[in-house]
């Protein structure tokens, strides 16, 4: 049994590209409809961000109402972009096991740490095994 594909993605297409909201008179599209993430796809793009923004500041709207603000506010556009991940060096995963912290802190003190304290610290914290050092 496959999971159906989610259409969050098509309602940012839909308001944002071809503007077409056919999607309205569907009764369960509000089920659907994350406005966090409709809002972060448009917060993407220099010319939807005030948009995105202004969205953001009205979390109690209807949703709606939200997507009518884009289908009016927008021009017609395709936006796609790549979604912004976090990236944590090896370093940073090296100081967080050793020290017993969080990633987001560890990054904070590898700055701290030369790089023999570094190897050091590798050497302690190996747990043997086959690896590809």
């Amino acid at each position: 049994m496959s999971k159906p594909k989610s259409r969050l993605f098509q309602f940012v297409d839909a308001v944002s590209h071809t503007k077409d909201a056919s999607f309205l008179d569907d009764p369960t599209w509000e089920k659907e409809y994350v406005p966090f993430v409709v809002n972060r796809a448009f917060s993407y793009h220099a010319d939807s961000l005030l948009a995105a923004n202004v969205m953001n500041e009205r979390p109690h709207l209807q949703k709606n109402l939200a997507v009518y603000f884009y289908l009016n506010t927008l021009r017609p556009r395709k936006r796609y972009s790549s979604w912004h991940k976090n990236s944590v060096s090896d370093d940073a995963r090296v100081v967080a096991e050793y020290y017993g912290c969080s990633l987001r802190h560890a990054a904070s003190l590898v700055s701290l740490h030369s790089s023999d304290q570094l190897m050091t610290m590798r050497t302690r914290i190996y747990k043997g095994g086959m690896s590809s050092r």
